[in-house]
C-alpha cells in the first residue's frame, strides 16, 4: 500500500506534500542458511520505490526536484546494481579469491540479504543522503515510505515510524 492508496495511516504529525520516485536495478544474492532454492546464488531485477515528503514546498514549488533525488538515490544503488549482496556472517564473504574472480567487490551488509532486510539497508542509507543534501539546501526533506519488489508479485515495504503508527 502506497501513502496515496490509504491517506488515514497518517498520524498528526503527517507531512503535507510528498513525492515518489521509481529506480531499478539489477543485483544478485542467496539466503544463507535458507533450505530451499534461495539457498542459492541468483538474481532480481529490484524495482524500487521511494517517496519523500516535506511539510512545505520550496520557492519553486517542490519538495525536491526530481534529478536530485535520482541524484541521492543512484549514488546509493550504484554499488549495488550488478552486483552481489552478501551477508557478512555468510563463509563466501570471506573467500578472496571468488571476488577477485568475480571482479567487483561484493555489498557485503550485516543482514541476511532477504527483502525484508535489503529495504532496511536501503532505508539507512537513504536517509542518510538525504541528510547530506538537507545540509546544502536547508529544507526539511524526510525519508517516508520505499517499497522494494524482488519480482513483480513480490516485495517489501518500509515505513518511517515518524509518521505512520
Amino acid at each position: 500500500m502506497s501513502p496515496s492508496e490509504n491517506a488515514s495511516i497518517y498520524t498528526d504529525k503527517s507531512p503535507t506534500n510528498y513525492i515518489t520516485r521509481l529506480f531499478e536495478f539489477d543485483a544478485g544474492h542467496r539466503v544463507y542458511g535458507h533450505r530451499g532454492k534461495c539457498q542459492h546464488f541468483h538474481g532480481h531485477r529490484y524495482k524500487l520505490e521511494v517517496a519523500i515528503c516535506s511539510p512545505g514546498l520550496d520557492d519553486l514549488g517542490m519538495v525536491l526536484d526530481f534529478g536530485l533525488l535520482k541524484d541521492i538515490v543512484d549514488k546509493i544503488i550504484s554499488r549495488y546494481d550488478h552486483n552481489m549482496i552478501v551477508y557478512d556472517q555468510d563463509p563466501i564473504a570471506q573467500c578472496e579469491e571468488f571476488w577477485k574472480l568475480h571482479q567487483k567487490k561484493p555489498v557485503i551488509i550485516t543482514l541476511n540479504p532477504t527483502v525484508e532486510n535489503i529495504i532496511k539497508v536501503l532505508a539507512v542509507e537513504i536517509m542518510e543522503g538525504l541528510e547530506e543534501d538537507q545540509k546544502d539546501s536547508g529544507q526539511l526533506i524526510s525519508l517516508m515510505y520505499l517499497k522494494l519488489n524482488e519480482t513483480p508479485n513480490c516485495f517489501a515495504e518500509w515505513f518511517n515510524p515518524k509518521f505512520y503508527d
